[in-house]
């Protein structure tokens, strides 16, 4: 009893003497091992000072606020190109690694298997940074490589949109240096990142598809910093420069950003956009005259080559359709491939003519398509145009016909005409005067004498000769014959004879 009352009398002393251990054993129960941290630093920036300020996710540790050795605020920056800790501005190019201390709350542990990340990325853990009870301070590192800023782009290779033709996916970019390139972004309506959109009927166009003239198409191409670059940037959204360039044209183009990847203020990729109207096909009919080749004009005020020709007609202007009903006014502008056909017509200048004098305006008048009478009339004309001609021969003449002025022949000699012009010339309408009758005058000298019966004798005997048959017929009996030479015989010798 007496030994057991001894150590049952020891055991206070027992309790105090384990008491530390047991304390210990509880707490470490107790205390929470922390097996990831997250850790937040603003990037470096190309010009910009070092960033002394973290953030540390998580309620089980936070930013160990130290300023010895290089850290400021539990922050420390170092320049590994150059290296060195003390610069005044992050510069372009160069790699900066950022050490980060982070300390538990007194009754946590980081854990021997710790992991880290810096801003998203996998960072190394460092817990010789700060040795002062390792499992309750480590530090973490991430190396950055500083980003040079892209301030201007030139992309080019690429034909302007022209009817019929089809859309150029194959461009180039980038500078000497190469920082930039296309990115090949080939979903949706992109291909090879590039897209190409009617702006007119407001749709996307295949890759099987042309370019109709007069649409407005806009072309978008997808550019992306190659590593260790960027577009520069107000934190937001792009401001570089840029230009696009064509076979026959430099153009500045908007940038924008197409996708969603400026994480921390940072624009890898970038976007240009021009909008371009497809060049209008435009081909020629010139109806007979000469050639002309088709040719491309940018929508607008349509410039014309020079005029065609037609031997014998005057070119009178362009039409849009082929019946020459729609003229094509000077200075209108094209929005569409058009095809142009060509009139041709010209002056036709129609004189009355006398025959019997050579006089012009004498003789008669005429009209054109039931109009006013005329003996001059100067006419402009189209090709294939059907006048309606009628001659209307003066008291005393005779309408002789219709004579061309070229061929010098007559075309009709019909008082009606319908007369279909094809070139440019003059038109005679032919008038003679009608002789007054002189009974037995059969020479038409305005005598009645023995002359005229020789010649009526002469026709009567087969000699090629025309007396007037009217003045010669002399005994009314509708036939010249002897009796009438011998009638105008008599008559001229004296005779008591009446001629008829």
């Amino acid at each position: 009893m007496r030994e057991r009352s001894m150590l049952f009398r020891g055991a206070p002393f027992l309790i105090l003497l384990f008491l530390p251990i047991l304390m210990m054993c509880f707490s470490a129960c107790a205390s929470a091992e922390i097996d990831s941290i997250a850790v937040s630093v603003t990037p470096p920036a190309v010009g910009q000072a070092p960033y002394y300020s973290a953030s540390a996710d998580g309620a089980d540790y936070e930013i160990y606020i130290s300023s010895a050795g290089g850290y400021r605020d539990g922050v420390y920056w170092y320049d590994s190109t150059s290296g060195t800790r003390d610069f005044s501005a992050f510069e372009a190019g160069h790699i900066y690694y950022v050490q980060v201390l982070v300390k538990t709350s007194e009754e946590n542990a980081f854990s021997p298997d710790l992991k880290a990340t810096v801003n998203g990325e996998e960072a190394k853990i460092d817990s010789n940074a700060f040795p002062n009870n390792a499992d309750r301070y480590t530090a973490v590192r991430l190396y950055f490589y500083t980003l040079a800023n892209i301030d201007s782009v030139t992309v080019g290779g690429f034909e302007l949109p022209l009817s019929g033709a089809a859309p150029d996916y194959d461009l180039s970019a980038g500078d000497e240096q190469s920082r930039y390139r296309i990115y090949d972004y080939t979903s949706g309506s992109w291909k090879s990142g590039v897209s190409w959109y009617d702006v007119t009927e407001k749709r996307v166009l295949g890759e099987d598809e042309t370019f109709t003239g007069g649409h407005s198409y806009q072309i978008s191409i997808v550019l992306k910093a190659e590593d260790g670059n960027l577009f520069a940037n107000d934190g937001t959204a792009p401001t570089v420069a840029a230009q696009l360039v064509s076979d026959t044209r430099t153009d500045s183009v908007s940038v924008y950003n197409p996708f969603p990847n400026t994480a921390g203020g940072y624009a890898r990729f970038a976007g240009l956009k021009k909008t371009y109207a497809a060049s209008c096909r435009i081909s020629f009919v010139s109806n007979g005259g000469s050639e002309i080749p088709e040719c491309f004009a940018a929508p607008g005020k349509m410039t014309f080559p020079p005029d065609p020709e037609k031997e014998g007609l005057r070119f009178q202007g362009w039409y849009t359709d082929a019946a020459l009903t729609e003229a094509f006014p000077s200075g209108a502008s094209v929005r569409a491939d058009t095809v142009f056909y060509a009139a041709w017509g010209g002056k036709l200048e129609i004189y009355a003519f006398d025959l019997t004098s050579s006089d012009i305006y004498r003789g008669g008048t005429f009209t054109v398509n039931g109009g006013e009478e005329k003996d001059w009339e100067e006419l402009s004309f189209a090709e294939g145009d059907i006048l309606a001609l009628e001659a209307k021969p003066l008291d005393g003449y005779s309408f002789a016909g219709w004579k061309d002025s070229a061929s010098d022949a007559y075309l009709s000699t019909e008082t009606s005409f319908a007369y279909t012009v094809t070139r440019e010339h003059t038109l005679y309408c032919v008038f003679e005067k009608i002789p007054e009758r002189l009974a037995g005058d059969a020479d038409g000298n305005g005598e009645t004498d023995a002359l005229d019966a020789l010649l009526v004798l002469r026709m009567c005997s087969g000699q090629t000769v025309e007396p007037d048959m009217q003045n010669a017929d002399v005994n009314a009996d509708e036939t010249v014959d002897e009796r009438d030479a011998m009638l105008i015989l008599q008559y001229d010798s004296g005779w008591d004879v009446t001629l008829k």
